[in-house]
């Protein structure tokens, strides 16, 4: 079991122990929660437990065995750069989170989502050391998929449904049942296709180099799903 209150309350209020849904960041969490609350408010039971940012895979685990745990998957590029402007923007217009002091150090150095990118880009020395830095400190970067689900090899035990943007409404009647119409509850005033498709193919491959451990992630639980 665990202490933290907003389980407790869900667990209070008769919603379903034996599933739980993790919000990774920028992978549409805001829409599902909606959309899970909207339903919860007349039959909490369809409802699994929605645990936050800070939970992983191993600590839901622990707190319930047994339980199997769904989540949103989209591209780990795209989430990053997604999660970098999200955060540059304090999570505005639908959330007000200040800056940590290491956000806002980071910040100070790469003033858009291009900026970062390009730095990776470049290998420089310089360059890297700031990226390594802002990839620890900006929170929807630092948890990634690998910090949520540091181990893929026991997926089979554990995991439950898993979506992506495209199917969302299609992952929450699985979980919910029929919510009808989801709706865009959040999303970024520019969407990080928009950032990325200014970069050359090649380019774009050795971004993807750069995060090879969270496409690794990514790739063993869509092959676990089936997906």
């Amino acid at each position: 079991m665990t202490d933290d209150p907003l389980i407790l309350k869900q667990i209070s209020e008769g919603r379903d122990s034996t599933r739980a849904y993790l919000h990774i960041g920028k992978t549409g969490g805001t829409t599902f929660r909606a959309a899970a609350e909207r339903v919860a408010s007349s039959e909490p039971s369809r409802v699994p437990l929605i645990f936050h940012h800070d939970w992983t895979v191993p600590k839901i685990r622990a707190a319930f065995p047994g339980i199997k745990i769904s989540f949103v998957l989209r591209d780990p590029l795209e989430r990053i750069v997604s999660g970098f402007m999200s955060r540059l923007r304090q999570g505005r217009p639908t959330y007000q989170s200040p800056w940590t002091v290491e956000e806002a150090t980071a910040f100070l150095y790469f003033r858009d989502a291009r900026s970062y990118l390009d730095a990776i880009l470049s290998a420089g020395e310089y360059e890297m050391s700031a990226v390594d830095f802002a990839t620890r400190s900006i929170a929807h970067i630092r948890r990634g998929y690998r910090f949520h689900i540091p181990n893929t090899g026991t997926a089979s035990k554990w995991l439950g449904s898993v979506g992506t943007l495209a199917s969302l409404e299609h992952f929450a009647q699985q979980l919910l049942g029929c919510p009808g119409e989801l709706g865009h509850a959040h999303g970024n005033p520019v969407p990080a296709d928009d950032v990325l498709k200014s970069y050359q193919a090649d380019e774009l491959d050795r971004l993807r180099q750069h995060f090879a451990q969270e496409y690794q992630v990514f790739d063993d639980v869509m092959r676990a799903a089936g997906l």
